[in-house]
């Protein structure tokens, strides 16, 4: 898998027949993003291959490289030439510009606070009340956060990102 770094991409450009994708969920994309991206998430590289195939060369980013090291490997398999921006957005907006459209968290770090907020919520009734109901709660929302990292699929992603802030 090529990987290049925010600089030296920055310092590249785009050439002619070359684009430069962005894998993260769409919400996250209308936050924030890098001038001259498209929007396709990873989850929804099957539908869109053929249409990647048309480039010569794919810059790939996310957040922090999770996702677009991801489509590399998939693109690697179907003979996309697609290069990984390393580190993602996260590193490029500490010394390059993006275009910042909303004042919103991103929907992850959404999921995040709220899941343990739900956890410590959950913790602070059961030590005042003892019930061990909420230790049962407390164990589902963990399990609900083991499985949505195992499967790359997040309900309460899902349904955070029908709330009007993420439209």
């Amino acid at each position: 898998m090529k990987t290049i770094s925010s600089k030296q991409f920055y310092e590249l450009g785009l050439k002619k027949n070359e684009a430069l994708r962005d894998v993260r969920v769409t919400s996250d994309y209308n936050i924030e993003h890098i001038d001259g991206a498209f929007n396709k998430p990873v989850e929804d590289f099957e539908k869109h291959k053929e249409e990647a195939k048309r480039y010569d060369t794919l810059y790939i980013y996310c957040n922090t490289s999770i996702d677009s090291q991801m489509f590399c490997k998939y693109a690697e398999k179907h003979n996309i030439n697609a290069i990984n921006i390393k580190n993602g957005i996260v590193e490029r907006k500490q010394k390059y510009p993006t275009n910042r459209l909303k004042k919103t968290l991103p929907l992850m770090q959404q999921v995040h606070i709220t899941a343990g907020a739900l956890i410590l919520l959950w913790g602070i009734l059961f030590i005042t009340t003892g019930s061990p109901l909420y230790v049962l709660i407390s164990m589902a929302v963990g399990l609900w956060l083991f499985i949505a990292g195992a499967t790359w699929f997040c309900w309460m992603a899902r349904i955070l990102s029908y709330m009007p802030r993420n439209k």
